[in-house]
């Protein structure tokens, strides 16, 4: 009758002819065809032969050329280090730090730090109105500095008030005005006293 069907393509059979390394291409060819097709480089499987340490380079090979490559050196790893010699206002300290991976140690120098300043000695007392000054001085090394101190801004009322006067049948009096007895502000006005008179014209 000739009926015909189609046959499923067979597929390139490659077979390896030149192996890839891990530098170069291979390649490889079909058994049928003939097609060749490029296998890629394998690249390098390094493995560490010289481990590095903190100083030193250590080295790795490629296990399959035999490839070695350096592998750098790894670097102390220091620690929080510890006081030597502590800081003063005047002089520098010493810290010695230590690798945490070969035991080596290394120093640092602090560098000088603050005044230790006393609670001060009062030079002028601050009022109401106007600040004052203390001189403090560093317990280490006796140097010395002057600060202001802020105005307290409470006023200091006087005893009795001024320009006090008494009411009368015929004219006002009045309470008197509160000063402050420190800044001699005027803290708070006095009242009118009505007069003690009474009836009209």
């Amino acid at each position: 009758c000739n009926d015909t069907q189609p046959i499923d393509a067979l597929g390139h059979d490659y077979q390896e002819t030149t192996p890839a390394t891990c530098t170069e291409a291979g390649e490889q060819t079909c058994s049928r065809c003939n097609d060749t097709q490029p296998i890629a480089a394998l690249g390098h499987d390094y493995q560490v032969t010289t481990p590095p340490t903190c100083t030193e380079a250590g080295e790795q090979t490629c296990s399959r050329c035999s490839d070695t490559q350096p592998i750098a050196a790894l670097g102390h790893s220091w620690d929080e280090g510890t006081v030597a010699t502590a800081a003063t206002c005047i002089t520098t300290g010493e810290l010695t730090k230590t690798c945490t991976v070969c035991g080596q140690t290394t120093t640092e120098v602090i560098p000088t730090g603050e005044h230790s300043w006393d609670e001060g000695e009062p030079i002028l007392a601050p009022s109401c109105g106007m600040p004052g000054s203390s001189k403090f001085t560093c317990t280490v090394c006796n140097a010395t500095e002057t600060r202001q101190v802020p105005a307290t801004g409470e006023h200091v009322p006087e005893d009795s008030r001024r320009n006090v006067k008494a009411a009368t049948e015929t004219e006002d009096g009045y309470t008197g005005d509160l000063y402050c007895g420190v800044c001699g502000n005027k803290l708070e006005d006095g009242v009118v006293i009505p007069k003690t008179g009474g009836g009209g014209e």
